[in-house]
């Protein structure tokens, strides 16, 4: 009466198995298909005195099995986190140093000017220094992340802007400072680019580019404090890239440790991995809308936000007679604003559940109001309330941006239209304040509110027009 209770037992195992994974699954079919059935090879006990032993053996060796892979399933899952936490960590601090030179510049505009005796058109091509640098290492971190690896390519980035902090610290002469701000470019295009392929890729995308650009702005709040308590003591400006060196030598030995045997999630639809496959997924990306319409996005939305960044304490000294100290205060306090925003308002919409389309172009019409407010009232309260509120509002629309491009990406083109976007969009980061500089040399500082309510107005109309749908390989 032995096949009875093997059915049962059989019976009771298979419910078990529907809490497991197929994999689990699949290991104990194996398990148990590989046993001998009783009838085959338990000696009779007409036969022999020995114990015989009954088939609940194949049972207990099945459950074992499955008992040791779920195990094993939790013990990776416990070992990822700690790295995950590490690699996402790593990640935000790298952009938070990438932030710091994004607001540095602007920051030490002034002090450029004025020791290399430098008109504002003139000092605005230092944008176009560092920007030539970004557009190009945007353009070959895929090729590199395919070719050496993400830790390499970041470890990369970090030196090359250790590097060109060492040379800026030295006061070198002008030609010296275009050379380092064009390293500041190709290693803030390599850390963008490869870090937002890398949180692409994340599940909760959308959530976690916000928290990584709002790292961006926390870096970028920082520089301007630094450089205005240099400036307080009266001492030389490049002092203040002594602290940028400091910190990418700390984050590459990070990097060697957080992405030790990291690599890209193989995209759907795509097997190679190799130079030409890169070629043709870069190929296929400039083909697409969702590149085209995006890039040029991304282009207002970067210029929108430099074009502050690199004028503010300009304006504010010009315009309003603060002090070049204070004015950096004031900029410190436009990317605190562009930090919290992208944190909370984040937060908000989600509870809301707002579209980010609608999120997108309401923040650009308040962008708008506060603005306008500026242009208008000439008082300092006012512009200094304005330009905290202006940070919050203006802040999550650049990673709002990109995370749009990468949902209506298809999967096997994510990484490429992130980087092109990203480089192209940088265009704009140079265009914006380049473009003011020679409005302002040619009328005054005094034109800076309203040339940001057109790229305000642009962007929103942009934002209309750009497709909602994710995308998926054919």
């Amino acid at each position: 009466m032995e096949e009875p209770r093997g059915r049962h037992s059989a019976s009771h195992e298979s419910v078990e198995l529907e809490q497991f994974d197929l994999a689990a699954y699949q290991a104990r079919n194996l398990d148990i298909e590989s046993l001998p059935s009783s009838r085959e090879q338990s000696p009779s006990r007409s036969m022999t005195n020995k114990p015989v032993y009954e088939p609940h053996s194949s049972s207990t060796t099945a459950r074992t099995s499955l008992s040791s892979l779920h195990s094993t399933t939790q013990l990776q899952k416990a070992r990822s986190m700690p790295d995950d936490f590490g690699l996402l960590a790593t990640s935000f601090a790298l952009i938070a140093l990438v932030g710091t030179n994004d607001s540095a510049t602007g920051s030490v505009l002034e002090a450029i000017a004025q020791h290399y005796g430098l008109s504002y058109e003139r000092v605005s091509t230092v944008f176009l220094a560092n920007v030539a640098g970004y557009l190009f290492s945007c353009l070959v971190t895929t090729k590199l992340t395919h070719s050496i690896g993400f830790r390499h390519t970041l470890i990369l980035g970090a030196g090359i802007l250790g590097a060109s902090s060492l040379l800026i610290s030295r006061t070198p002469p002008f030609y010296a400072v275009i050379i380092a701000l064009v390293g500041f470019g190709l290693a803030g295009g390599l850390l963008d680019s490869a870090l937002s392929t890398v949180i692409a890729h994340k599940q909760g995308s959308g959530n976690l580019m916000q928290y990584m650009y709002a790292c961006f702005g926390i870096g970028a709040c920082l520089a301007p404090i630094i450089v205005g308590g240099i400036l307080d003591r009266k001492l030389n400006w490049s002092l203040y890239y002594y602290a940028p060196m400091a910190a990418s030598i700390m984050l590459s030995i990070a990097i060697w440790f957080t992405f030790n045997g990291y690599v890209e999630p193989r995209d759907e639809g795509d097997s190679s991995l190799d130079g030409s496959g890169v070629a043709k997924r870069m190929l296929a990306a400039c083909k697409s809308k969702v590149l085209l319409i995006g890039a040029i996005m991304m282009a207002s939305s970067f210029g929108m936000t430099d074009s502050v960044s690199a004028w503010l304490v300009s304006w504010l000294t010009t315009e309003r007679d603060v002090s070049a100290a204070t004015s950096r205060y004031y900029l410190s306090a436009f990317w605190g604003g562009i930090a919290l925003g992208r944190t909370l308002l984040s937060l908000i919409a989600a509870a809301v559940g707002l579209s980010a389309k609608w999120q997108a172009v309401s923040y650009l019409s308040i962008c708008c109001a506060l603005l306008g407010l500026v242009w208008l009232i000439h008082v300092i309260a006012v512009d200094a309330f304005a330009i905290v509120m202006l940070g919050i509002f203006m802040g999550p629309i650049t990673p709002a941006v990109l995370a749009q491009i990468s949902a209506s990406s298809a999967p096997s083109l994510k990484g490429s239209v992130v980087s092109l976007s990203i480089a192209v969009g940088l265009a704009g980061s140079a265009i914006g304040p380049l473009a003011y500089g020679t409005l302002a040399e040619s009328t005054s500082l005094a034109t800076l509110p309203p040339f940001m309510i057109g790229i305000c107005v642009f962007l929103g109309a942009l934002w209309l027009v750009f497709p909602a749908r994710s995308r998926r390989d054919d």
